[in-house]
C-alpha cells in the first residue's frame, strides 16, 4: 500500500537508496532524486530507471514499481512534472528503450516467467498499444 501512495505521488520521506550499493544478485527498492517513486533496482533491474529525452527537452521516466508494473512520469516545458501513470504488466527486469524516432519509441522488459521479453509501442502523438510478445 505504501509503495501505490508512492508511485501517485504522494510521497513518503525515505533516503533512496542506491543500486550501486547493492550486493551482486541482490533485488533493492530505489528511489529517483528528480521524479521520486519506489521501484525496484539491482540485479536484472540494475539502475531500475530509463529515461527518453524528447526533442523538446523534456523526459520520461520508466520504472519497474514495487507491483511489477512499468509506471512512468515525465516534465513539462514549465518544469512541472506529471503525477506517476501505470502502463502495467509484470515485468522482473529494466525496462529497455528501442526504435526511437521523433517521439516514437518501445519500451520492453521481461515477464515475469524470467524470460520471455514483453514490449509496449509509444506513437509520436502519446497512444500506447498493448504489450505484446
Amino acid at each position: 500500500m505504501v509503495a501505490a501512495a508512492v508511485l501517485v505521488g504522494v510521497g513518503i520521506g525515505i533516503a533512496p537508496a542506491q543500486a550501486t550499493t547493492l550486493a551482486p544478485h541482490t533485488v533493492g527498492s530505489c528511489t529517483s532524486p528528480q521524479f521520486g517513486g519506489g521501484f525496484y533496482c539491482g540485479d536484472a533491474y540494475g539502475s531500475g530507471q530509463n529515461f527518453y529525452t524528447f526533442e523538446d527537452g523534456t523526459t520520461q521516466i520508466f520504472v519497474i514499481g514495487m507491483d511489477h508494473a512499468v509506471w512512468s512520469r515525465w516534465t513539462y516545458l514549465d518544469g512541472g512534472m506529471s503525477s506517476w501513470m501505470s502502463l502495467g504488466g509484470y515485468l522482473t527486469s529494466k525496462v529497455s528503450i528501442s526504435n526511437a524516432d521523433g517521439g516514437s519509441f518501445t519500451i520492453g522488459a521481461i515477464g515475469g516467467d524470467g524470460h520471455t521479453m514483453w514490449y509496449r509501442d509509444r506513437d509520436g502523438g502519446g497512444n500506447w498499444t498493448a504489450w505484446h510478445e
